[in-house]
């Protein structure tokens, strides 16, 4: 998913992507990135196939564990989408993203 794309700090947004678990985050990311161009395919959590979800453990879960980006480009900006774990056990995971983002997605 790299672009080779440069982009100077003024165009660049981290935004985290926070929920409860199953509330469809990666779903979300998934068509964020599809719909923009930056992404070929719209992956699935079901059939393993989500760009974000990639130890065998998420895979086996359907979960997201760690917090991991992706992004989407919009008029020119490059926004990075960190995928964040919705389940408790793994707050620290969803607390790593929001410290570094410039603003927060919450799907319910």
């Amino acid at each position: 998913m790299a672009s080779g794309k440069e982009y100077t700090t003024d165009r660049i947004r981290n935004v985290a992507v926070l929920g409860h678990g199953g509330s469809g985050k990666t779903s979300l990311i998934e068509a964020l990135c599809f719909v923009s161009g930056t992404s070929n395919r719209h992956g699935d959590v079901d059939n393993g196939t989500a760009l974000t979800m990639h130890t065998p453990e998420e895979h086996a879960h359907e979960i997201s564990i760690q917090m991991t980006p992706a992004y989407a480009e919009h008029n020119g900006v490059k926004v990075n989408l960190l995928d964040t774990p919705g389940y408790l056990d793994f707050t620290g995971e969803a607390l790593s993203a929001v410290r570094v983002a410039d603003a927060a997605i919450i799907v319910v």
